[in-house]
């Protein structure tokens, strides 16, 4: 049992590192004191995370509050810099998968907490920056509205029919969640591109493939009711979207049921 724990606690530390090494790369060093934050905030995902997730929120404030001047311009605007906020819901996400379901809860909780008080324009602009499938997911079966939409992962596929034209559109990724969906949508990309994806990127895309799961079952009940379509009927058509070679995948994943969704 012991070795069982340690595994979940080294993966969970490589994906956190992974994420935090992402963040040191993307931040533009002007952000300064949202820099700090954020490692500091990353560094108690790593060492406590239920801490962390009680804590989100607090840190979430600090960085909207670290210049004065910018609390003017939020509140002309509609909401927070996302670039200095989202990097916190993505400390979450990288521990997420590894966490007991009701932590995962809580965690959710809170993210919904923040994104709640916000325009919805500007929830989007945050969920269209979370990479992790599980987390990503989860928030928008609970909440559709903060869909940001893959138009742009689209048009990219679109252009980019080889691997070699497509991978140098990685680095600049908003979400790897929203990439790997895109990918998964067999109509826009290549058969190349979607086969070295899946090679290159195993875990993205098994995650990716959970993210689906909890999308199309939320998306089929809902097109349940008011329709009277048979459940089935409905799947089979939504499957119809994504790369047939997944569809027995996803269906098996939906069994499964891994994603959250609250009774609010």
């Amino acid at each position: 049992m012991d070795s069982c724990v340690d595994i979940v606690k080294a993966r969970r530390r490589q994906s956190l590192r992974g994420a935090l090494q992402g963040l040191m790369e993307s931040y533009d060093q002007s952000y300064g004191r949202a820099t700090e934050i954020a490692e500091e905030y990353f560094r108690l995902m790593d060492e406590d995370p239920k801490q962390g997730i009680d804590k989100l929120l607090g840190y979430l404030h600090s960085v909207r509050i670290i210049n004065p001047a910018y609390a003017f311009v939020e509140g002309i605007a509609g909401g927070p810099n996302q670039d200095w906020t989202a990097p916190l819901l993505n400390a979450l996400g990288a521990v997420y998968p590894y966490l007991e379901r009701e932590t995962r809860r809580a965690g959710l909780i809170r993210s919904l907490n923040f994104l709640d008080g916000l325009k919805y324009t500007y929830s989007q602009n945050h969920v269209e920056l979370i990479h992790e499938p599980w987390l990503f997911a989860d928030i928008i079966i609970n909440r559709g509205l903060y869909w940001p939409g893959h138009e742009e992962e689209s048009a990219i596929l679109g252009q980019a029919r080889t691997w070699e034209s497509f991978r140098t559109h990685l680095p600049r990724r908003r979400s790897q969640f929203i990439l790997a969906f895109a990918v998964l949508k067999h109509q826009v990309s290549s058969l190349e591109v979607r086969a070295r994806f899946y090679k290159e990127y195993p875990d993205l895309t098994d995650r990716a493939l959970d993210g689906v799961a909890a999308i199309v079952n939320a998306e089929v009940r809902a097109d349940e009711r008011p329709e009277g379509i048979p459940y089935h009927a409905a799947l089979t058509n939504l499957l119809s979207n994504y790369d047939p070679l997944w569809h027995e995948a996803i269906r098996s994943k939906i069994q499964e049921e891994k994603w959250i969704r609250l009774d609010f």
